[in-house]
């Protein structure tokens, strides 16, 4: 199994309009993987978890990182109030308020979710 084409398959099926959210298992059905490879698979899709460009459910369904509503970045820098992390997307910076940064120091990669607040900026 060549990792590097399958985390590009697996983005390719995440960003179809088609893709509706399935399980680990599922997807390397739709891979057509053999099920002795399904482990390598779901490391695969860890991986790529923790990298956000997917998120696995509670219930265990795979989910694009657009269509999960996430994003990843890089931590910047730290403040006595939070910090700043690099979107990895290129489209800015972002501010994490400390209470949400669960020990990430800078240079780690994290995985944000924005909300909005009123009028201001992500969070």
């Amino acid at each position: 199994m060549n990792t590097d084409e399958v985390r590009r398959q697996v983005i390719e099926i995440l960003s179809s309009k088609k893709y509706k959210s399935e399980t680990v298992n599922g997807l390397g059905a739709h891979l057509r993987l053999d099920a002795a490879e399904w482990p390598k698979l779901a490391e695969i899709v860890a991986t790529m978890e923790c990298e956000g460009l997917l998120l696995i459910t509670k219930n265990g369904r795979v989910q694009g990182a657009k269509e999960a509503g996430i994003m990843a970045g890089v931590m910047r820098n730290l403040t006595k109030t939070g910090g700043f992390a690099s979107l990895a997307d290129g489209s800015g910076d972002t501010f994490i308020k400390k209470q949400y940064l669960e020990g990430a120091m800078p240079s780690d990669i994290v995985v944000l979710k924005p909300v909005r607040r009123g009028g201001s900026l992500p969070e």
